[in-house]
């Protein structure tokens, strides 16, 4: 017997919205420049990528915007390099693959990634005296970015550290996503008992 159509076939859509972690009131690995991708596109197809890039980032950073143009082109440039060797890395595209493995993240490579946000927040110092409204929004801005490898860091490399050197870079990584927001780890993950065991499984409260 043939299925009926289902009725969203049916529907013209004029605009589609990006998935996210919707309860979260800030999202990682640069969520807030999809949104402004997506803010634009949707009313002008026609817009230029390489334009609208360089305005988020020079207007949202300010001072540290080659630092996270770095960041950002560098996490791009890698993300390729995974999905050109999918024999080695055993990455085929799909979106329920488990990508949080250790063999897809050295920890030099987030060491590095950090280091250069280390030079954002450098870069963006001297609003802490002439402009002290401004300073925190830009940290903040800034500071977000910092918690994927971080968390990378902390779930995937313990064993490089001592006891106390996990624990501390635990302990700060709960105390600033807690304070930006992070409610999760995953789209759809909204359930407090999955964030909260992660954390007890770090041995933190």
């Amino acid at each position: 017997e043939q299925l009926p159509k289902l009725r969203w076939c049916q529907v013209h859509t004029t605009v589609m919205l990006s998935e996210g972690q919707r309860y979260n009131t800030n999202v990682t690995c640069f969520g807030k420049f999809k949104e402004y991708i997506a803010s634009n596109s949707n009313f002008n197809v026609n817009v230029s990528y390489n334009e609208l890039y360089e305005k988020f980032f020079d207007n949202y950073y300010l001072e540290a915007a080659p630092y996270m143009k770095k960041y950002f082109e560098q996490m791009n440039a890698y993300m390729e390099y995974l999905e050109s060797k999918p024999d080695e890395f055993g990455l085929a595209g799909g979106v329920y693959q488990e990508i949080g493995n250790v063999r897809y993240w050295p920890k030099q490579l987030l060491l590095n990634w950090l280091g250069i946000m280390d030079d954002a927040f450098k870069a963006i110092g001297k609003y802490k005296t002439t402009d002290a409204s401004l300073c925190p929004k830009l940290y903040k801005h800034i500071l977000i970015e910092t918690l994927f490898p971080r968390y990378a860091l902390c779930d995937l490399h313990p064993e490089s550290y001592s006891q106390e050197e996990i624990d501390s870079l635990r302990r700060e990584f709960k105390k600033d996503a807690s304070a930006l927001g992070v409610n999760e780890f995953a789209e759809h993950d909204y359930e407090k008992d999955a964030v909260n065991a992660k954390y007890k499984s770090w041995g933190l409260k």
